[in-house]
């Protein structure tokens, strides 16, 4: 018990009073403190996620072309995501990274180092379970990342070749996306 009062709460073992049932200041400062820290690290998640949705939408634009504009609509639209896909993936998903690697510090169920202190987080009561879920995560950046280079490729092939297979395959690996997205929504229910 006391590696999980340790890691949980900002004063350690000191910050609980040794009658459960009395309410002291520091058991109320312990549960309601909001600084200048939890404020940063609101903004990070608000960052994370805009990232993430920025790099859905431009799947999405993959998929609105695929299935509601003619073929020469499509030709345009898709030249046109050709030219701004790799800044916008690349910031997107460097934005993602960058933020889950600190949300994985700062924002997790314990203190800094966070979900990297793998001794602690497998003693805490949810320690494995929030583990298996960060897995899950690092396992999706992943397929996010090939994804995403695989779809710059294939736009850039498509700039200078418009035949229909090259726009079945752009296609598939955007739906590959929505389902990568969909495994990430139930991956991060688990954590709620």
């Amino acid at each position: 018990e006391a590696t999980f009062i340790d890691a949980i709460l900002p004063r350690g073992s000191e910050a609980v009073p040794d009658d459960p049932t009395a309410e002291t200041s520091q058991t109320l400062s312990v549960l309601f403190r909001f600084d200048g820290q939890d404020v940063l690290n609101i903004v990070f998640r608000f960052v994370h996620s805009l990232a993430g949705l920025a790099w859905f939408g431009l799947i999405g634009v993959v998929l609105v072309a695929d299935r509601f504009m003619s073929p020469a609509a499509r030709a345009e639209a898709l030249n046109r995501l050709g030219r701004l896909f790799t800044p916008i993936a690349t910031a997107s998903l460097g934005v993602v990274g960058l933020s889950g690697v600190y949300n994985t510090v700062w924002n997790a169920p314990i203190q800094p180092p966070g979900a990297f202190n793998l001794p602690v987080m497998g003693t805490i009561p949810f320690g494995p379970v929030y583990l298996v879920a960060l897995a899950g995560k690092l396992l999706a950046f992943a397929v996010l990342v090939f994804i995403a280079i695989r779809l710059a490729s294939g736009l850039r092939r498509l700039s200078s070749n418009s035949e229909p297979e090259a726009y079945g395959s752009l296609t598939r690996l955007a739906w590959a996306g929505v389902g990568t997205g969909i495994f990430l929504a139930i991956d991060v229910s688990i954590l709620i």
